[in-house]
């Protein structure tokens, strides 16, 4: 009996597993063709869930998305500071835990704004 609730579990975190990243592709429109890996941290954070997908950061970038040769860049790519910067668009008090306003990727990563050291569950 124990194995079957074990079982049972499992396959049921298979297939929230098997979810998150095809909702994160519906939410990342076409971005989500060619840039996967990003779409995938970037549907595991909370910011999936909120306004901030891949135009709010990086413009609506048709040009980029017709080049399918990655010849033409995203309208915006921000690097550094201008991700605090951008960060702080939403952010304005800063992060909830240390109020540092400079250096979000100190703690978090770019697409997943997770902490590296502590993975979501």
């Amino acid at each position: 009996m124990v194995q079957f609730f074990l079982l049972l579990g499992l396959a049921a975190m298979s297939l929230v597993a098997q979810q998150a990243p095809a909702q994160a592709a519906n939410g990342a429109g076409a971005c989500a063709k060619c840039h996967s890996a990003a779409v995938q941290e970037w549907g595991r954070s909370k910011h999936a869930q909120g306004s901030a997908n891949c135009v709010a950061c990086h413009g609506e970038s048709a040009a980029h998305v017709q080049d399918g040769k990655n010849g033409v860049k995203p309208e915006r790519i921000p690097r550094r500071a201008a991700i605090a910067t951008l960060c702080m668009t939403c952010h304005g008090d800063g992060c909830a835990v240390t109020g540092n306003t400079s250096d979000c990727q100190g703690c978090h990563q770019a697409h997943s704004l997770v902490k590296p050291a502590n993975p979501p569950k």
